[in-house]
């Protein structure tokens, strides 16, 4: 869940690690309706969800780059931590 937008947005959102050598998780576009809140999946590869169980746990940083109709960008990052399943 990203978030509401003020007016209608499409962008994409990036996942990256942050630590060890950078590795980009995974990459999805959405669209977003003004005044309702973005629901965005990611779906990660085999090699990454193997990775993911091997260390339970990774430190991603989560980019969001929106555009609206007019050409306006902007981008927004969060710091976020991706848990194995079996290991909240």
């Amino acid at each position: 869940r990203i978030g509401t937008f003020d007016e209608a947005a499409s962008g994409v959102l990036r996942l990256r690690t942050t630590r060890g050598r950078r590795n980009t998780l995974g990459a999805t576009r959405f669209t977003a309706r003004p005044g309702t809140p973005a629901v965005v999946t990611i779906r990660l590869s085999k090699a990454n969800r193997r990775l993911l169980t091997r260390k339970k746990a990774i430190a991603v940083r989560a980019t969001v780059t929106a555009t609206d109709r007019l050409g306006n960008s902007s981008a927004t990052a969060y710091r976020l931590t991706l848990k194995a399943a079996g290991h909240r």
